[in-house]
């Protein structure tokens, strides 16, 4: 029992089992019934074998950091422990920087995930901006109210 067997099938055989039922699946029903999924390894968060973290070898994993941005790369044969993961970290870099240092390791492993990951990218780090203080909008007073 102390053993693991490691079963290798092919990701068209594997979508299969997985495309109708699995815990990452959200259908929205107000936008013609899109079908969207929340897994971690998929960066365009739809749900199609293409982008699927569950079905590909090679996964791609872009989250925030505190100052930046962390890609980490599962490469087949090395199993699904976090150790297995080559992790980096994109920190200090602008936009377009950050988007091609994550396109570039998109074309090392998954070249047909470069342009979600330039993508994504730059959505993080666009959200990481501090946010400038506008100009505020004077209160409206009640009709008939004396001011103070």
């Amino acid at each position: 029992m102390g053993t693991q067997v490691q079963t290798i099938m092919s990701s068209d055989l594997l979508w299969g089992l997985v495309r109708k039922n699995n815990a990452f699946v959200v259908k929205d029903r107000h936008h013609g019934g899109a079908i969207f999924s929340r897994e971690a390894g998929n960066l365009a968060s739809k749900h199609s074998p293409k982008y699927s973290g569950l079905v590909n070898q090679a996964t791609l994993v872009v989250s925030a950091a505190d100052a930046g941005v962390n890609v980490a790369v599962h490469v087949p044969g090395r199993g699904f422990k976090p150790k297995a993961l080559k992790t980096f970290q994109i920190k200090g870099k602008s936009g377009p920087r950050a988007a091609a240092a994550a396109a570039k390791a998109a074309i090392a492993h998954r070249p047909s995930l470069k342009k979600a990951a330039a993508a994504k990218v730059t959505k993080l780090i666009h959200s990481q901006r501090p946010v400038k203080g506008g100009v505020q909008k004077a209160k409206r007073r009640v009709r008939g109210a004396k001011r103070a």
